[in-house]
């Protein structure tokens, strides 16, 4: 972890690319070294989109009658087994699936998925109705016994909760979380989420590959036992779903407070530090008139 001035742990809740023009930008490195980075919320917030998006791709691929024989994706793992709970809407209950990415020991192994990430563990979905009903509710569960985990191989973060996906419009959910929990190598941190995530593109076809959407909200996220971090979407985030570009938001600015910060000022995050959209992971901070550049790692 990357540690500016005293360490503080900013977590909330992203795919590699490489910037291919970086030695032309202006890369701020010197004047920044009073700027939490807060990478550790900056990784849950990318992994936070990688769930998402898995999610989406699955769910969106159901029909009116229920869920379908076979899901087909570039994005899902060829080892991922969703098991069918109950596969009909027709009987008035909703689906059910729990959607199992194997053991972390083998995943490790194999190549990477879209968004340059591992995944092992499970978690299981229910869906009161046809998905792309506006009113339906989705509901997300990580169970703790075969916990869910993502990252690269030296460091996976554990998610434990669960999520609520609603329906707004056809191309808008409202997704919500009150606690959220993750933890990496021993160290734990709880979450809350207040988002609406709203597709730009894509909406004829099933799925979210490549398609792109944007997010709006805000986050709570506990930073150690006595403070508490605050994370605002100043401008939407926008996402590209594709390969080589599915790590980190193309664009958006991200205001990010600690509750005992004096001030209340916060850190600017800029997702487009050079204003060209690139998928780079590349964010610019800014607090108190110093700026500072910095490449959001995969793992806090």
């Amino acid at each position: 972890m990357q540690k500016i001035a005293k360490p503080i742990f900013g977590l909330f809740l992203v795919f590699i690319g490489v910037l291919g023009v970086q030695s032309c930008e202006n890369i701020h490195q010197n004047q920044g070294d009073e700027i939490e980075t807060h990478d550790e919320y900056l990784v849950f917030q990318n992994q936070l989109f990688s769930i998402f998006e898995i999610i989406e791709e699955i769910a969106d691929q159901t029909t009116p009658q229920g869920l379908p024989e076979h899901w087909k994706s570039p994005m899902l793992p060829k080892n991922i087994k969703i098991e069918k709970k109950d596969s009909s809407y027709l009987d008035g209950n909703g689906v059910e699936f729990e959607v199992d990415f194997g053991t972390w020991k083998n995943n490790i192994q194999l190549p990477l998925d879209l968004d340059g990430k591992v995944k092992a563990g499970k978690f299981k979905v229910r869906i009161d109705k046809f998905y792309q009903e506006i009113g339906s509710h989705m509901s997300v569960e990580f169970n703790g016994s075969e916990p869910f985990m993502i990252g690269d191989s030296s460091a996976p973060l554990t998610w434990m909760g669960e999520m609520e996906f609603i329906r707004m419009d056809f191309n808008l959910l409202k997704v919500t979380a009150n606690s959220l929990q993750m933890e990496v190598l021993n160290l734990k941190r709880t979450a809350s989420c207040n988002l609406k995530i709203e597709k730009t593109s894509g909406m004829g076809t099933p799925g979210i590959f490549e398609d792109s959407y944007k997010v709006s909200g805000d986050v709570l996220a506990n930073v150690d036992e006595d403070d508490l971090l605050k994370v605002t979407i100043n401008s939407p985030l926008v996402k590209r779903v594709e390969w080589g570009c599915s790590s980190s938001p193309l664009k958006g600015i991200l205001i990010i407070q600690g509750e005992k910060d004096e001030n209340k000022q916060g850190v600017t995050v800029d997702f487009d530090p050079f204003n060209n959209e690139a998928c780079d992971d590349w964010v610019r901070l800014q607090f108190a008139g110093k700026t500072k550049d910095f490449k959001i790692p995969m793992n806090p």
